[in-house]
């Protein structure tokens, strides 16, 4: 499951850019576009980034299972996953839209494409897929950081944000963002005042 940073900047670098611009996609009729190319090789012969060599060779793995059967769910999101971590968001969200067609209940999945969508400068359909997952899991942690994240920093609505951390929090003590959320409740309910002249 991908999650937003709570002070989201483009993750991806120049070097990840030029590998996502060398992989070629493939376009087929009622499909996603797939990107099938290898890596880019260093002068050794080597992939030039070992980790994007592996989200190709995912890539690759996966759409044969797609193409073996088309209503394989898992492929699909994951298929949807490879393109997310090569910041190809377009894609991913094609993938994951595919797969909930088939199998609606997949959470993760549901969650994924919010994710990818609010990359994609749709907060509002990021938060209508959020709202989706929290009408059947209403202490989904996942759900309820992200939609948190999106209201604060899409939408401003700190208050949103606050009631939806406050559940969590209250939910999932133990939750690996509690420190980090209440470090920032603590911060939007009772800002530091600047300096003065600053």
């Amino acid at each position: 499951m991908h999650r937003f940073p709570l002070s989201p900047k483009p993750w991806w670098c120049l070097g990840l850019a030029l590998l996502v611009g060398a992989v070629v996609a493939c376009e087929k009729k009622d499909k996603p576009p797939v990107s099938d190319a290898p890596p880019p090789a260093a002068s050794s012969g080597a992939p030039a980034d070992p980790k994007m060599a592996k989200v190709i060779e995912e890539i690759i793995a996966y759409k044969a299972r797609v193409d073996k059967d088309p209503n394989d769910v898992e492929a699909l999101a994951a298929m949807g996953n490879a393109n997310m971590s090569l910041g190809r968001f377009d894609h991913a969200k094609d993938w994951y839209e595919r797969a909930l067609k088939i199998d609606p209940n997949r959470t993760a999945t549901r969650m994924d494409l919010a994710v990818a969508l609010r990359y994609l400068g749709k907060p509002d359909e990021a938060i209508a897929e959020l709202k989706r997952v929290l009408a059947k899991e209403p202490k989904n942690a996942g759900a309820l950081y992200n939609l948190g994240v999106v209201l604060l920093e899409d939408k401003q609505d700190a208050k949103g944000a606050i009631a939806r951390w406050e559940t969590l929090m209250k939910a999932h003590p133990d939750h690996p963002q509690t420190a980090q959320l209440r470090q920032m409740v603590e911060q939007i309910k009772h800002p530091t005042p600047s300096p003065p002249g600053g």
